[in-house]
């Protein structure tokens, strides 16, 4: 039983292990922020508007601090993963 309530302890803390579903969403926004990568250098490299490449690359750019605000401590006051 210690353990168990020490389980619950640390996951009510935010120490515990990431829970699947943000596991999830994590994995989805790398894998997101990567294919907008791949899209910017294509665009880039054939000279596309500007404006498509600069808001590709704050979205870019949003994904990845989601993703590093989620996996920093487990858990983030601000940020609510619906289900």
């Amino acid at each position: 039983m210690t353990c168990t309530f020490d389980q619950f302890r640390q996951a009510a803390a935010g120490q515990g292990r990431a829970s699947p579903r943000r596991r999830a969403a994590l994995d989805w926004m790398e894998s997101q922020s990567r294919v907008i990568g791949l899209w910017l250098d294509q665009l880039i490299a054939e000279g596309d508007n500007d404006e498509l490449v600069s808001m590709l690359h704050r979205q870019q750019a949003w994904l990845d601090m989601m993703q590093a605000r989620l996996a920093e401590t487990g858990h983030s006051p601000g940020v609510r993963l619906a289900r």
